[in-house]
């Protein structure tokens, strides 16, 4: 099943998912264990909710979650965090253009 077709809020992981962001995204250990958490929630999960879950200090969960957003991989929605499993969206941000 195509990954656009799986609807956001399923709890199934597809193996191709997982083996695109192993093999094509470098994600660090806190990384993988914020994405670990979101992906198997039942319902989008927030930041707070994943650092309590993991006893990991918020900072370093929000600073995860940031990054994770910026390579397209989670979304922030209304409802909280929720895994993008379309993966030609993951990708590394874009500079920031300069005004000058």
């Amino acid at each position: 099943m195509p990954a656009e077709m799986v609807p956001c809020h399923t709890t199934q992981v597809l193996g191709d998912w997982l083996q695109n962001l192993a093999v094509h995204v470098k994600l660090h250990r806190t990384e993988w264990r914020v994405l670990a958490v979101v992906i198997s929630s039942t319902r989008p999960a927030s930041a707070a909710r994943v650092a309590k879950r993991l006893t990991l200090d918020y900072g370093l969960v929000k600073r995860s979650v940031r990054e994770l957003v910026r390579w397209s991989i989670l979304e922030r929605t209304p409802a909280g965090l929720r895994f993008q499993p379309d993966h030609t969206r993951w990708g590394p941000p874009r500079p920031r253009s300069r005004a000058g």
